[in-house]
């Protein structure tokens, strides 16, 4: 399920797995977010929600 737990998880193992990316955002670079929902992408074989990947991966680079 890409909604709920199964796309905040592809979304934590993104950020594990691209951790610099995950850092240059933090750091303000707007682009890295584009690195990291390549993976969640990638880890879900096409199938997530490139929007709803983003938003997943700023709340968790935001509030954790």
């Amino acid at each position: 399920d890409e909604r709920g737990e199964g796309g905040e998880g592809l979304a934590k193992q993104a950020i594990e797995e691209k951790k610099k990316s995950a850092d240059d955002f933090k750091a303000g670079k707007e682009n890295a977010i584009q690195a990291l929902i390549g993976g969640v992408m990638r880890l879900s074989k096409g199938k997530a929600d490139a929007g709803k990947a983003r938003e997943i991966l700023i709340k968790l680079l935001h509030y954790g």
